[in-house]
């Protein structure tokens, strides 16, 4: 085993840890991803961070498959929505990225939770991400994705996660796009709601935030985090050697 040892902070009998949290997004049954979401839980830890990490699924079974060691594994039924398919690249694409609302049901008492997909390393403390305002996420620097919800930071709380339920469940229309809102301008142009994954998170978390609450911020959440699943990076390839090397040389650190 490399590196501290790590109290586990869920035990009821401590305040929570800064009033911050990792959470992790592993919605879906698949080895791959269980693999990705160790490697992320490690490269959290050897940051130097001791925060509370979650895991966020609709895999019953993956509590049992990667256990629960100084992070927490929760377990949520599926979220299903007229619409949800009809604008993104693939049904498990978009049944992975719809669940993301669940991320406002962690407990309120944390002030500033730091979400990201499981395909992703930390690779610096990440003490500065925190000092930014709620809510903050990444956009698509070349313009027509207004807002990227693989990474983000939030405060969990009962009214926006019964907000987003409720429009969630309305459905998505691909010629309006959320609650029938129509083309919105963004940075000066008018765009219709076609963008990639406008149906799932990335579509109503930009429409809740920017137009419902209009606190919507953005960073670039890349000055402390890797996207090594990406189809640039050098080692995205999961048959790929260095690959391989990388996931289970943090793997081995647990």
């Amino acid at each position: 085993m490399c590196g501290n040892s790590i109290r586990c902070r869920f035990d009821g009998s401590s305040i929570y840890n800064c009033m911050r949290a990792f959470a992790i997004s592993c919605w879906l049954p698949n080895r791959s991803y269980e693999r990705q979401t160790l490697s992320c839980i490690r490269s959290i830890r050897l940051a130097g961070h001791t925060e509370d990490i979650f895991v966020l699924t609709i895999d019953q079974s993956l509590r049992d498959r990667i256990g629960e060691r100084d992070w927490k594994v929760l377990s949520f039924p599926e979220i299903s929505y007229d619409g949800l398919h009809d604008m993104s690249p693939g049904k498990l694409l978009a049944r992975s990225d719809a669940q993301k609302l669940y991320f406002w049901s962690l407990p309120e008492e944390y002030r500033k939770v730091f979400c990201m997909d499981c395909d992703v390393l930390v690779n610096r403390d990440c003490g500065d991400i925190f000092q930014r305002p709620v809510v903050s996420f990444l956009h698509w620097h070349n313009g027509g994705i207004p807002l990227l919800a693989g990474q983000f930071l939030y405060r969990p709380n009962n009214e926006d996660f019964q907000d987003l339920m409720n429009l969630v469940k309305s459905g998505f229309n691909k010629e309006l796009g959320w609650n029938n809102h129509g083309p919105f301008e963004w940075k000066g142009k008018i765009y219709p709601w076609d963008f990639q994954a406008a149906s799932t998170a990335q579509g109503y978390l930009f429409y809740y935030f920017n137009f419902v609450k209009k606190n919507l911020s953005y960073y670039n959440f890349y000055s402390c985090v890797t996207h090594y699943a990406g189809k640039r990076h050098k080692f995205c390839k999961p048959e790929s050697e260095l690959y391989t090397t990388n996931i289970n040389r943090l793997i081995g650190c647990l």
